[in-house]
């Protein structure tokens, strides 16, 4: 459902085939008072979705050209085999008042011959990628993506990325990389990745922040392993090991088993803390004595050697 409550016209299948849910194509005004669709007669190419709106004196124009980068598939559902077409290179735009500003451009792989099914699977793709852009000047881009992507393997899994953001006196850039140790099973009926059956990964993150002419690179790694799922979307506990820097000067290690074996409310208690100082505390005692906001302040005093408390 493209916008909620209103009825999409009749949409044309890019793939000719009867019993294939299409992907909607075509030019549409929408009149968000009615909340209704009409044709519109000068809405251009054909084999694109477009949609034109309206709110106050701004006018909005929403395209879709769903196989810019690469070709439509079908893919069937493993669990009542219906079709459907899907997308595996697009790319999207969003101009106000005839200036860009949004875009992306989007690829996946559909896994094939898993689940029963002999061709692609309409469930999570075996890949997926990327790269967008919101804002008004196409240099300096408010929030920007970088080639964010996964990626299954028959080994494992990985996740790398670049996120920035942008204002007229700052800027964050975030920098990513994950990998599983272990393939990503799909689960039954969906055939959809089960990410609860992960017991162990690695992870990379860098935070590039610029503020009033200064720059701080901020720099983590970890490792972990012997996961432990409450529920499919819950984590119970797992062993990690890592360290953090601030500016390329060690800040602190950490060490344990990230639970909540004491039932206080307060992860953390069985992870220490080893700063460069030779001070050492727990993650829970951190928690409680420390906001969030003073993480990075307080690593810099230690790393000088003081101490924040």
């Amino acid at each position: 459902e493209h916008v909620a409550g209103a009825d999409l016209p009749e949409a044309t299948a890019l793939v000719t085939q009867q019993t294939v849910d299409p992907l909607p194509l075509g030019a549409f005004l929408y009149d968000p008072g009615a909340n209704a669709w009409t044709d519109d007669p000068d809405g251009g190419a054909p084999d694109v979705f477009r949609v034109t709106w309206t709110s106050g004196a701004t006018t909005a124009v929403g395209e879709v050209d769903w196989d810019a980068l690469d070709g439509i598939v079908v893919v069937t559902s493993p669990v009542d085999g219906s079709q459907s077409e899907a997308p595996t290179g697009l790319q999207a735009t969003l101009d106000l008042d005839g200036v860009e500003h949004a875009a992306m451009a989007s690829r996946a792989t559909f896994a094939s011959g898993v689940c029963g099914v002999a061709g692609p699977v309409d469930a999570d793709p075996d890949s997926a990628s990327i790269d967008a852009t919101v804002g008004s000047d196409p240099l300096a881009p408010l929030v920007e993506l970088e080639a964010v992507s996964y990626q299954i393997t028959a080994s494992g899994a990985t996740s790398t990325g670049t996120v920035t953001t942008r204002t007229a006196s700052a800027q964050q850039r975030v920098t990513w990389a994950v990998e599983t140790a272990e393939p990503i099973p799909r689960s039954d009926p969906d055939c959809n990745l089960a990410y609860d059956q992960v017991s162990a990964l690695t992870a990379d993150l860098s935070v590039r922040s610029v503020f009033g002419g200064i720059t701080h690179l901020v720099g983590a790694t970890a490792s972990i392993d012997s996961v432990v799922w409450a529920d499919p979307t819950a984590l119970e506990s797992f062993d990690v090991q890592g360290s953090l820097t601030l500016d390329l000067t060690p800040v602190v290690t950490f060490a344990g088993t990230y639970d909540d074996a004491d039932g206080d409310g307060v992860p953390g208690e069985n992870v220490e803390l080893t700063y460069a100082d030779g001070s050492t505390e727990s993650l829970e005692t951190f928690l409680r004595g420390v906001s969030i906001g003073d993480l990075v302040i307080g690593g810099a005093l230690r790393a000088a050697g003081l101490r924040l408390r």
